[in-house]
């Protein structure tokens, strides 16, 4: 991705990227990002991003148990940046 921008918030710890989202890129260069997951963290025969990596990430983090409009408390305070995580 060559043309992007993520928003940031302020935080008693300093500034941090959103967690609500916030990504900002054109639809052709996120398609690219995606094509990068589809294919394992491989672009053209050279591997960008470990297969591991690209495993945690596309893994279920949160139970779907959790209503949409429920944080829990601790994971509330994490991106807040008020305890470590």
């Amino acid at each position: 991705m060559t043309r992007w921008r993520w928003t940031s918030n302020d935080t008693p710890t300093g500034r941090v990227l959103s967690w609500t989202g916030g990504l900002r890129t054109s639809s052709r260069e996120l398609a690219r990002f995606g094509h990068l997951f589809l294919n394992r963290g491989n672009w053209d025969g050279r591997q960008l991003v470990s297969v591991s990596w690209i495993d945690q990430a596309t893994t279920v983090q949160v139970p779907s148990t959790i209503p949409n409009d429920v944080m829990p408390a601790r994971v509330e305070r994490a991106f807040m940046g008020i305890i470590g995580g």
